[in-house]
Protein backbone atom coordinates (compact mmCIF):
# COMPACT_ATOMS: atom_id res chain seq x y z
CA UNK A 1 0.00 0.00 0.00
CA UNK A 2 2.79 2.52 0.95
CA UNK A 3 4.18 1.61 -2.69
CA UNK A 4 1.67 2.54 -4.68
CA UNK A 5 1.00 5.84 -3.26
CA UNK A 6 4.31 6.91 -4.02
CA UNK A 7 4.09 5.85 -7.26
CA UNK A 8 0.70 7.92 -7.73
CA UNK A 9 2.74 11.15 -6.34
CA UNK A 10 5.69 10.69 -8.63
CA UNK A 11 3.25 10.45 -11.99
CA UNK A 12 1.34 13.51 -10.72
CA UNK A 13 4.54 15.52 -10.39
CA UNK A 14 5.46 14.37 -13.90
CA UNK A 15 2.07 15.30 -15.35
CA UNK A 16 3.00 19.06 -13.84
CA UNK A 17 5.63 19.22 -15.23
CA UNK A 18 5.15 18.49 -18.61
CA UNK A 19 2.01 21.31 -18.18
CA UNK A 20 4.34 23.61 -17.12
CA UNK A 21 6.74 23.65 -19.63
CA UNK A 22 3.96 23.70 -22.55
CA UNK A 23 2.71 26.44 -20.88
CA UNK A 24 6.40 28.26 -21.18
CA UNK A 25 6.74 27.64 -24.67
CA UNK A 26 3.38 28.90 -25.47
CA UNK A 27 4.24 32.33 -23.14
CA UNK A 28 7.79 32.93 -24.93
CA UNK A 29 6.07 32.22 -28.62
CA UNK A 30 3.22 35.10 -27.70
CA UNK A 31 5.57 37.29 -26.40
CA UNK A 32 8.01 36.95 -29.14
CA UNK A 33 5.38 37.53 -31.49
CA UNK A 34 4.06 40.63 -29.83
CA UNK A 35 7.66 42.13 -30.24
CA UNK A 36 7.76 41.14 -33.53
CA UNK A 37 4.40 43.42 -34.56
CA UNK A 38 5.03 45.82 -31.92
CA UNK A 39 8.33 47.06 -33.58
CA UNK A 40 9.26 47.52 -37.08
CA UNK A 41 12.08 45.69 -39.47
CA UNK A 42 13.99 47.97 -42.13
CA UNK A 43 16.00 46.21 -44.99
CA UNK A 44 18.88 46.95 -45.75
CA UNK A 45 19.13 50.56 -48.38
CA UNK A 46 19.52 49.67 -52.38
CA UNK A 47 21.71 52.26 -54.51
CA UNK A 48 19.93 53.64 -57.05
CA UNK A 49 22.48 55.22 -58.86
CA UNK A 50 23.31 53.14 -62.26
CA UNK A 51 25.63 55.10 -64.23
CA UNK A 52 27.39 59.01 -63.57
CA UNK A 53 28.19 61.51 -66.34
CA UNK A 54 31.03 62.11 -67.78
CA UNK A 55 33.84 64.61 -66.70
CA UNK A 56 36.76 66.56 -68.23
CA UNK A 57 40.23 67.04 -67.23
CA UNK A 58 40.40 70.67 -65.59
CA UNK A 59 36.62 70.97 -65.34
CA UNK A 60 35.02 71.16 -62.58
CA UNK A 61 32.79 67.88 -61.81
CA UNK A 62 29.78 67.45 -59.06
CA UNK A 63 27.68 64.26 -59.23
CA UNK A 64 25.26 63.07 -56.40
CA UNK A 65 24.62 59.48 -55.76
CA UNK A 66 20.96 58.19 -54.47
CA UNK A 67 19.44 55.38 -52.85
CA UNK A 68 15.91 54.08 -51.56
CA UNK A 69 14.93 52.69 -47.79
CA UNK A 70 17.64 54.20 -46.42
CA UNK A 71 16.67 54.72 -42.32
CA UNK A 72 18.28 57.01 -39.75
CA UNK A 73 22.06 58.68 -40.72
CA UNK A 74 23.67 57.16 -43.75
CA UNK A 75 27.31 57.19 -44.62
CA UNK A 76 28.50 56.54 -48.19
CA UNK A 77 31.86 54.77 -48.78
CA UNK A 78 33.53 53.83 -51.49
CA UNK A 79 34.64 49.85 -51.30
CA UNK A 80 37.66 49.11 -54.35
CA UNK A 81 38.34 50.70 -57.25
CA UNK A 82 39.81 54.11 -57.37
CA UNK A 83 37.96 57.45 -58.41
CA UNK A 84 39.19 60.28 -61.19
CA UNK A 85 42.61 61.88 -59.77
CA UNK A 86 41.05 65.19 -58.34
CA UNK A 87 37.67 63.74 -56.91
CA UNK A 88 36.54 62.98 -53.90
CA UNK A 89 33.64 61.00 -52.31
CA UNK A 90 31.86 62.57 -49.39
CA UNK A 91 29.71 60.76 -46.73
CA UNK A 92 27.00 62.05 -48.04
CA UNK A 93 27.63 60.67 -51.64
CA UNK A 94 28.71 63.86 -53.46
CA UNK A 95 31.39 62.64 -55.88
CA UNK A 96 33.35 66.13 -56.80
CA UNK A 97 36.47 67.97 -57.47
CA UNK A 98 38.61 68.77 -60.37
CA UNK A 99 39.86 65.81 -62.59
CA UNK A 100 43.65 66.41 -63.20
CA UNK A 101 44.07 63.04 -65.88
CA UNK A 102 41.77 61.66 -68.44
CA UNK A 103 40.89 57.80 -68.43
CA UNK A 104 37.76 55.69 -67.29
CA UNK A 105 38.03 54.70 -64.10
CA UNK A 106 35.87 51.82 -62.45
CA UNK A 107 34.89 51.16 -58.55
CA UNK A 108 31.99 50.41 -56.40
CA UNK A 109 30.66 52.09 -53.63
CA UNK A 110 28.39 51.41 -50.84
CA UNK A 111 25.81 52.80 -48.41
CA UNK A 112 25.86 52.17 -44.54
CA UNK A 113 22.67 53.41 -42.65
CA UNK A 114 21.08 52.06 -39.00
CA UNK A 115 19.58 49.18 -40.76
CA UNK A 116 22.86 48.22 -42.29
CA UNK A 117 25.30 48.26 -45.39
CA UNK A 118 23.93 47.75 -48.56
CA UNK A 119 25.32 45.58 -51.56
CA UNK A 120 28.13 47.26 -53.03
CA UNK A 121 27.30 49.12 -56.74
CA UNK A 122 29.78 49.13 -59.33
CA UNK A 123 30.01 52.02 -61.36
CA UNK A 124 32.64 54.55 -63.62
CA UNK A 125 33.33 57.99 -64.80
CA UNK A 126 35.20 58.42 -67.80
CA UNK A 127 36.98 61.72 -67.87
CA UNK A 128 37.56 63.20 -71.05
CA UNK A 129 40.63 65.29 -71.81
CA UNK A 130 40.70 68.66 -71.62
CA UNK A 131 39.52 71.27 -73.76
CA UNK A 132 42.59 71.77 -76.09
CA UNK A 133 43.90 72.75 -79.50
CA UNK A 134 46.54 69.80 -79.72
CA UNK A 135 48.04 70.91 -83.04
CA UNK A 136 51.59 72.12 -82.19
CA UNK A 137 52.90 73.76 -85.47
CA UNK A 138 51.11 74.19 -88.95
CA UNK A 139 52.79 73.37 -92.00
CA UNK A 140 54.75 75.75 -94.58
CA UNK A 141 52.63 77.08 -97.24
CA UNK A 142 54.06 78.53 -100.71
CA UNK A 143 52.20 81.63 -102.74
CA UNK A 144 50.58 80.13 -105.30
CA UNK A 145 50.17 76.76 -104.27
CA UNK A 146 46.89 75.17 -102.86
CA UNK A 147 46.91 75.17 -98.87
CA UNK A 148 45.15 72.86 -96.47
CA UNK A 149 45.37 71.92 -92.93
CA UNK A 150 43.12 71.05 -90.25
CA UNK A 151 43.24 72.10 -86.28
CA UNK A 152 43.05 69.20 -83.94
CA UNK A 153 40.84 69.47 -80.50
CA UNK A 154 40.87 67.45 -77.59
CA UNK A 155 37.88 67.24 -75.43
CA UNK A 156 34.39 69.56 -75.60
CA UNK A 157 31.38 68.78 -76.88
CA UNK A 158 30.79 68.93 -81.11
CA UNK A 159 29.85 71.10 -82.54
CA UNK A 160 32.18 73.97 -82.53
CA UNK A 161 33.00 77.80 -83.71
CA UNK A 162 36.26 78.39 -84.77
CA UNK A 163 37.51 82.63 -84.74
CA UNK A 164 40.20 84.24 -85.62
CA UNK A 165 41.13 86.15 -82.12
CA UNK A 166 44.48 88.43 -83.03
CA UNK A 167 46.96 88.58 -85.75
CA UNK A 168 45.81 88.26 -89.50
CA UNK A 169 46.06 84.83 -92.26
CA UNK A 170 47.97 85.66 -95.51
CA UNK A 171 46.11 86.73 -97.88
CA UNK A 172 44.34 84.27 -99.51
CA UNK A 173 43.89 82.22 -96.66
CA UNK A 174 40.76 81.50 -94.15
CA UNK A 175 39.62 79.68 -91.51
CA UNK A 176 36.77 77.84 -91.41
CA UNK A 177 34.25 78.82 -88.81
CA UNK A 178 32.44 75.19 -88.23
CA UNK A 179 35.84 73.17 -89.60
CA UNK A 180 39.05 74.90 -87.91
CA UNK A 181 40.34 74.05 -91.40
CA UNK A 182 43.10 76.88 -92.84
CA UNK A 183 42.70 76.70 -96.50
CA UNK A 184 43.10 78.54 -99.24
CA UNK A 185 45.47 79.53 -102.17
CA UNK A 186 48.56 82.03 -100.80
CA UNK A 187 48.60 84.98 -102.59
CA UNK A 188 51.82 86.37 -104.97
CA UNK A 189 54.06 88.67 -102.94
CA UNK A 190 52.45 87.14 -99.42
CA UNK A 191 55.68 85.21 -98.53
CA UNK A 192 56.55 85.52 -94.62
CA UNK A 193 55.84 84.44 -91.43
CA UNK A 194 52.48 85.14 -90.10
CA UNK A 195 51.50 85.43 -86.47
CA UNK A 196 47.64 84.97 -84.84
CA UNK A 197 46.02 83.37 -82.34
CA UNK A 198 42.98 80.96 -82.56
CA UNK A 199 40.04 80.70 -80.87
CA UNK A 200 36.99 77.87 -80.35
CA UNK A 201 34.17 77.31 -78.46
CA UNK A 202 32.38 73.88 -78.12
CA UNK A 203 28.55 73.17 -77.92
CA UNK A 204 28.47 71.81 -74.35
CA UNK A 205 25.37 73.26 -71.42
CA UNK A 206 28.50 75.04 -69.73
CA UNK A 207 30.26 76.71 -72.59
CA UNK A 208 34.08 75.63 -72.86
CA UNK A 209 36.83 77.68 -74.65
CA UNK A 210 40.18 77.72 -75.81
CA UNK A 211 42.79 79.75 -77.49
CA UNK A 212 46.30 78.86 -78.81
CA UNK A 213 48.79 81.06 -81.05
CA UNK A 214 50.43 79.96 -84.04
CA UNK A 215 52.83 80.89 -86.53
CA UNK A 216 52.31 80.26 -90.65
CA UNK A 217 55.29 80.74 -92.79
CA UNK A 218 54.36 81.25 -96.53
CA UNK A 219 57.06 80.30 -99.25
CA UNK A 220 58.17 82.31 -102.36
CA UNK A 221 56.10 80.97 -104.34
CA UNK A 222 57.24 79.75 -108.42
CA UNK A 223 55.81 78.80 -111.60
CA UNK A 224 57.51 77.26 -114.32
CA UNK A 225 57.90 79.34 -117.78
CA UNK A 226 58.76 77.07 -120.92
CA UNK A 227 61.15 78.46 -123.00
CA UNK A 228 60.90 76.50 -126.49
CA UNK A 229 63.22 77.75 -129.91
CA UNK A 230 61.36 76.63 -133.51
CA UNK A 231 63.21 74.50 -135.84
CA UNK A 232 63.09 77.59 -138.10
CA UNK A 233 66.76 77.67 -136.35
CA UNK A 234 68.55 74.95 -138.20
CA UNK A 235 72.04 75.52 -137.07
CA UNK A 236 73.89 76.67 -134.58
CA UNK A 237 72.37 77.86 -131.36
CA UNK A 238 71.05 80.71 -129.42
CA UNK A 239 71.63 82.03 -125.97
CA UNK A 240 68.56 82.50 -123.13
CA UNK A 241 68.73 85.35 -121.06
CA UNK A 242 66.14 86.09 -118.22
CA UNK A 243 66.11 89.69 -117.93
CA UNK A 244 69.43 89.70 -119.28
CA UNK A 245 71.01 87.29 -117.54
CA UNK A 246 71.91 84.33 -119.63
CA UNK A 247 70.66 80.90 -118.16
CA UNK A 248 70.66 78.50 -121.15
CA UNK A 249 71.82 78.13 -124.38
CA UNK A 250 69.95 76.15 -126.67
CA UNK A 251 69.40 74.98 -130.51
CA UNK A 252 66.07 74.30 -132.43
CA UNK A 253 63.63 72.30 -131.65
CA UNK A 254 65.05 72.08 -128.15
CA UNK A 255 63.39 73.65 -124.85
CA UNK A 256 63.80 74.68 -120.90
CA UNK A 257 61.64 75.38 -117.94
CA UNK A 258 62.43 78.02 -115.76
CA UNK A 259 61.42 78.52 -112.47
CA UNK A 260 60.54 81.92 -111.81
CA UNK A 261 59.66 83.74 -108.49
CA UNK A 262 55.29 83.87 -108.63
CA UNK A 263 53.81 87.70 -108.98
CA UNK A 264 56.46 88.33 -111.18
CA UNK A 265 56.64 89.45 -115.14
CA UNK A 266 60.32 88.70 -116.54
CA UNK A 267 61.34 89.12 -120.27
CA UNK A 268 62.97 86.09 -121.94
CA UNK A 269 65.03 87.05 -124.65
CA UNK A 270 66.99 84.76 -127.38
CA UNK A 271 70.03 85.88 -129.88
CA UNK A 272 68.22 87.87 -132.62
CA UNK A 273 70.46 86.22 -135.22
CA UNK A 274 72.00 83.46 -135.05
CA UNK A 275 74.84 82.22 -138.16
CA UNK A 276 75.08 79.32 -139.57
CA UNK A 277 78.21 77.78 -138.11
CA UNK A 278 79.41 75.83 -141.46
CA UNK A 279 77.80 77.77 -144.77
CA UNK A 280 78.74 81.38 -145.16
CA UNK A 281 76.35 83.81 -145.83
CA UNK A 282 73.60 82.29 -144.29
CA UNK A 283 72.22 83.38 -140.68
CA UNK A 284 68.51 82.78 -138.77
CA UNK A 285 66.50 85.98 -138.10
CA UNK A 286 64.50 85.49 -134.76
CA UNK A 287 60.75 86.80 -135.56
CA UNK A 288 60.70 88.16 -132.00
CA UNK A 289 63.64 87.77 -129.41
CA UNK A 290 61.91 88.98 -126.25
CA UNK A 291 58.88 87.79 -124.58
CA UNK A 292 57.57 88.64 -121.64
CA UNK A 293 56.31 85.65 -119.63
CA UNK A 294 53.85 85.85 -116.52
CA UNK A 295 51.98 83.42 -114.37
CA UNK A 296 49.02 83.51 -116.50
CA UNK A 297 51.52 83.70 -119.78
CA UNK A 298 54.47 81.52 -118.79
CA UNK A 299 55.42 79.97 -122.19
CA UNK A 300 57.62 81.85 -124.58
CA UNK A 301 58.22 80.23 -128.39
CA UNK A 302 60.90 81.65 -130.61
CA UNK A 303 60.44 80.85 -134.01
CA UNK A 304 63.24 81.84 -136.68
CA UNK A 305 63.42 82.19 -140.23
CA UNK A 306 66.80 82.02 -142.45
CA UNK A 307 68.12 84.58 -144.31
CA UNK A 308 70.69 84.93 -147.01
CA UNK A 309 73.62 87.47 -147.98
CA UNK A 310 73.84 89.50 -151.53
CA UNK A 311 77.16 90.53 -151.77
CA UNK A 312 77.55 93.29 -154.17
CA UNK A 313 80.88 93.94 -155.94
CA UNK A 314 82.10 95.51 -159.00
CA UNK A 315 84.83 94.60 -161.74
CA UNK A 316 86.89 96.01 -161.93
CA UNK A 317 86.58 97.79 -158.23
CA UNK A 318 84.99 101.55 -158.26
CA UNK A 319 84.66 104.11 -155.35
CA UNK A 320 81.27 103.62 -156.09
CA UNK A 321 79.18 100.40 -155.70
CA UNK A 322 76.11 99.38 -156.56
CA UNK A 323 72.84 98.92 -154.08
CA UNK A 324 70.50 96.52 -152.86
CA UNK A 325 72.98 94.42 -151.22
CA UNK A 326 73.12 92.94 -148.11
CA UNK A 327 70.80 89.80 -145.77
CA UNK A 328 67.41 89.10 -147.29
CA UNK A 329 64.38 86.63 -145.95
CA UNK A 330 64.66 83.14 -147.74
CA UNK A 331 62.12 83.33 -150.44
CA UNK A 332 62.29 87.48 -151.07
CA UNK A 333 62.81 89.64 -153.75
CA UNK A 334 66.69 91.58 -154.05
CA UNK A 335 66.67 94.41 -156.19
CA UNK A 336 70.07 95.58 -157.16
CA UNK A 337 70.81 98.34 -159.18
CA UNK A 338 74.57 100.18 -160.15
CA UNK A 339 75.38 103.45 -162.39
CA UNK A 340 74.83 103.00 -166.47
CA UNK A 341 78.85 104.70 -166.71
CA UNK A 342 81.19 105.82 -164.17
CA UNK A 343 84.40 107.74 -164.42
CA UNK A 344 87.25 106.56 -163.82
CA UNK A 345 90.95 108.25 -164.10
CA UNK A 346 91.45 110.88 -166.27
CA UNK A 347 90.74 110.19 -169.68
CA UNK A 348 89.12 106.85 -169.01
CA UNK A 349 85.30 106.10 -168.37
CA UNK A 350 83.94 102.54 -167.76
CA UNK A 351 80.24 101.96 -168.68
CA UNK A 352 78.02 98.68 -167.46
CA UNK A 353 77.84 95.82 -169.51
CA UNK A 354 75.92 93.08 -167.68
CA UNK A 355 75.69 91.16 -164.20
CA UNK A 356 77.46 87.71 -163.00
CA UNK A 357 75.52 86.20 -160.13
CA UNK A 358 78.12 83.14 -158.66
CA UNK A 359 79.51 83.93 -161.49
CA UNK A 360 76.85 83.32 -163.97
CA UNK A 361 75.52 86.04 -166.18
CA UNK A 362 72.18 87.15 -165.42
CA UNK A 363 71.22 90.20 -167.21
CA UNK A 364 72.38 93.07 -169.09
CA UNK A 365 69.88 95.93 -167.38
CA UNK A 366 71.44 98.06 -164.67
CA UNK A 367 68.74 97.18 -162.10
CA UNK A 368 68.72 93.25 -161.90
CA UNK A 369 65.95 91.63 -159.72
CA UNK A 370 66.75 88.63 -157.83
CA UNK A 371 65.01 85.76 -155.77
CA UNK A 372 67.07 85.09 -152.96
CA UNK A 373 67.18 81.54 -152.03
CA UNK A 374 70.82 81.31 -151.35
CA UNK A 375 73.35 83.41 -150.40
CA UNK A 376 74.85 85.24 -153.76
CA UNK A 377 77.17 86.98 -155.15
CA UNK A 378 76.44 89.43 -157.20
CA UNK A 379 79.12 91.21 -159.47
Amino acid sequence: MKLLHWSKRFNSRCRFTYVFRIMLIFVLIMAGSLAFFSSPVFAAPTITTASLPDGQVSVYYSATLSATSVSGSYTWALTSGTLPAGLTLTTTGVIYGTPTAAGTYSFAVTITDTTGASLPQSLYITIDPAFNITTSTLPDGKEGTAYSTTLSLSGGTSPYSWTLYTGTLPSGLTLGSTTGTISGTPSANTAGTYSFTVYVADSSSSILTTQKAFSLYIEEGAYEATVTIGTGLAAGSTKIKVDGQMVDTLEGGESTDLTLSIGTAKNISVDSTVADPTEEGVRYKAIDDTIRVSETQPDAEFDYYTEYLVTLKTVPSFGSQPSGGGWYKEGTTANVTTNSQVDGNTGTQYRFAYWLVNDIKKGDAETLNLTVDSPLTVV
